[in-house]
Parts: C-alpha cells; structure tokens; sequence
C-alpha cells in the first residue's frame, strides 16, 4: 500500500507488534506519530523510521489508565 501524504497516530509504538506497524507505515510513505510511554524506546522507533526515509516524531501516551482513554 502506498501511505503517502498521510498521517498515522500507532500507540503503543515502542514495541513489539506496535512498533512494526509504525515502522511499516513509515515504509509505505506515512507521517508516522509514534506515540507510547517510553521516551527512549519512542526515540529509537523514531531513529528506525527516519534511517528507512520515512518521517517520525514521538508522542508520550499512556493509555493503560482508564481515564487516560478516549471515551
């Protein structure tokens, strides 16, 4: 798929299968938030995407609190 020009927002994008979808997006030409709750692993999701071509910047987000969840 072809993500060009669009824009993704993947919480929990600091690992495992979260991060793999951002970089992924960011393969396919997306602007991609990478938003999660470790700065550090955010930064290295950010570096990852960056090194491919694509464009990245961290986001903080905790979403394991309920009132940190949309309603």
């Amino acid at each position: 798929m072809n993500f060009a020009g669009r824009k993704a927002l993947v919480t929990g994008a600091t690992t495992g299968i979260g991060r793999e979808i951002a970089v992924q997006l960011g393969r396919e030409g997306a602007e991609v938030i990478v938003a999660g709750r470790d700065a550090a692993r955010g930064a290295a999701t950010v570096a990852v995407i960056e090194k491919e071509g694509g464009t990245a910047r961290f986001a903080a987000a905790d979403m394991t609190g309920r009132h940190d969840r949309p309603t």
